[in-house]
């Protein structure tokens, strides 16, 4: 088990906010994350957000709601992505954007299933080799599968990283 004192105390805190580079401890990135790129993705990600949630409202459609979830969670990881510039050791913010950046893009991959199973029912099933509804069957399907692959595997590196953390 490593002595806890070689590792400076900015580190041991996983609240920390030291932005200057420790010698011999790289960011959890490898660089400094763009404080300017977090801000612009964090507005741009909440327009985003509130016209979806607007639409879902008024619409009352799946994919109305699919698209607002997804903006909401990459909202949250690009929040965690400008804290991280600010503070780029916090264990907590690298976390927050790790987990919502890689499951954001699922919800509006499922958004677009959803349109093409709409479409293919307004313009016809002579365009298409299945149905509609086989189509958002399968692709759906293929995003939960792919999400538990991506979670187990996050699991698998982040109790990786924790192990030699503990050595």
């Amino acid at each position: 088990m490593a002595d806890s004192q070689l590792i400076p105390e900015p580190l041991r805190d996983p609240n920390n906010c030291q932005k200057d580079l420790i010698p011999g401890f790289d960011y959890a990135y490898g660089y400094l994350p763009s404080l300017a790129a977090g801000i612009v993705f964090c507005v741009l990600f909440g327009i985003g957000f509130f016209g979806h949630a607007l639409q879902t409202i008024r619409l009352r459609r799946w994919t109305s709601a699919l698209l607002t979830i997804g903006a909401l969670t990459e909202l949250i990881g690009w929040i965690g992505r400008t804290w991280s510039a600010e503070c780029p050791y916090n264990e907590n913010a690298f976390l927050i954007q790790i987990v919502t950046l890689i499951i954001g893009p699922v919800f509006f991959t499922a958004a677009l299933y959803v349109l093409l199973g709409a479409f293919i029912a307004i313009l016809g099933r002579k365009y298409s080799l299945i149905s509609a509804r086989m189509y958002t069957i399968i692709f759906l399907s293929c995003d939960v599968v792919s999400l538990v692959i991506q979670a187990a595997g996050g699991a698998i590196a982040f109790s990786a990283a924790s192990s030699q953390d503990d050595t």
